[in-house]
């Protein structure tokens, strides 16, 4: 559009783009309208164990499989898995292409949610006496004069909070 207009105004190439504050590549894209990249296949190769011959199967008979598949409650629902299934059985087809078909006709397994860690929230150690719990540490340090790490054991005692005993690494 701008492309065109310019002439008509009597303005230069360097005048619009000054103007518009437009790169050249910018002053000239016509968008095609399409997505880029190749076209979408509608069909999918298949090879006949009996005869070794291979077959272009329509994506409909790929899309029956799956859900012949996902019937069994034995067999996994993720798509990776399924599309390992599919090769055993003869089709020639890849893990990306299963998933825009699962996904184009609502076959996509629910993606599982992490649950929370469960982190200690009421525990709380009381000793009754010095020496009834104890606590053991270990610290990996940098030994300077060694040029290396090193692993430091710290022993505690939980009621009186003394160090009993730290064990410097082996020099």
């Amino acid at each position: 559009m701008i492309g065109q207009a310019y002439m008509c105004l009597g303005l230069s190439r360097a005048q619009v783009l000054e103007i518009t504050y437009l790169s050249k590549h910018q002053l000239y894209y016509t968008p095609t309208g399409s997505k880029p990249g190749k076209r979408l296949t509608r069909f999918t190769l298949w090879k006949d164990t009996a005869s070794g011959t291979k077959v272009q199967k329509p994506n409909a008979e790929v899309i029956d499989e799956i859900i012949e598949i996902r019937k069994d409650r034995d067999l996994p629902n993720y798509y990776k898995l399924i599309t390992a299934l599919l090769q055993i059985r003869g089709w020639y087809i890849n893990s990306k292409k299963v998933y825009r078909l699962e996904k184009e006709n609502g076959l996509l397994a629910k993606a599982r949610k992490k649950k929370g860690r469960n982190f200690v929230k009421f525990r709380r150690a009381i000793p009754l006496r010095p020496l009834h719990i104890l606590e053991m540490d270990i610290k990996y340090v940098w030994i300077s004069g060694k040029n290396r790490f090193g692993y430091i054991l710290t022993i505690i005692d939980t009621m009186t909070r003394y160090v009993l005993c730290e064990l410097p690494p082996n020099c």
